[in-house]
């Protein structure tokens, strides 16, 4: 199989090993210069310098041809950010890791196939996720108590230029990323939204007419 790996830490890297000397096809992706020269004087793998959040950076790493993508950076957002823009290029099977109980219904709302918890999981069971199709696909969990929507930020829209901690969204929703000019950012404290902003929010379907209405123009 070709696998790519985000993430180059003590988990993508003992992971990298593992399969590599399982006869897959690994590529590594590491944003760190220093550790990637480690990484390549030590591993049985192609290692790409880059951010994995990047579309040519994945595209590089042959994302379109790979069978599987594992996103297990040290930050939860990154790797939704890295799951997000695999998902916008290629169907490709995805693997995280999270150490946050609220970001596994969003991880498997944007298709992500299997959630490990970087405490309780071993090489050998993320060898298992990727490697093995009938592995149960966690998709099913919580279908069909929350959507993943997107809302356009719209010339009149009651958002547009408020800064996203100053707007007043359900409780019970969360804001995961906003596509801006084909790129996805996470949106941080001082992020102003602008006309043609793409907000993707995780929202419970009873919420989702209000949600609408704060998006209306």
């Amino acid at each position: 199989m070709k696998i790519i790996v985000v993430g180059g830490g003590e988990i993508g890297s003992r992971l990298t090993k593992f399969l590599s000397e399982e006869k897959h096809d690994v590529v590594l992706v590491e944003a760190d210069e220093e550790l990637c020269q480690v990484l390549a004087d030590n591993l049985n793998a192609m290692i790409i310098h880059g951010d994995g959040t990047k579309p040519d950076v994945l595209e590089e790493a042959g994302i379109k041809k790979a069978d599987a993508l594992v996103a297990v950076t040290s930050k939860d957002e990154t790797n939704l950010l890295i799951c997000l823009v695999a998902r916008e290029m290629s169907k490709i099977r995805m693997i995280t890791r999270t150490t946050k109980e609220e970001y596994k219904k969003i991880f498997l709302k944007i298709g992500v196939n299997s959630i490990v918890s970087p405490e309780t999981s071993t090489v050998e069971q993320l060898e298992a996720m990727i490697t093995e199709p009938d592995v149960a696909d966690l998709t099913i969990m919580h279908k069909g108590l929350v959507e993943l929507m997107e809302f356009e930020v719209k010339e009149k829209s009651g958002v547009v230029n408020k800064f996203i901690t100053k707007i007043e969204f359900p409780k019970e929703s969360l804001v995961v990323a906003i596509k801006r000019m084909g790129k996805f950012i996470i949106p941080q404290e001082k992020e102003r939204l602008k006309i043609g902003d793409r907000v993707i929010i995780v929202v419970k379907k009873e919420l989702e007419k209000k949600l609408k209405n704060m998006f209306k123009s």
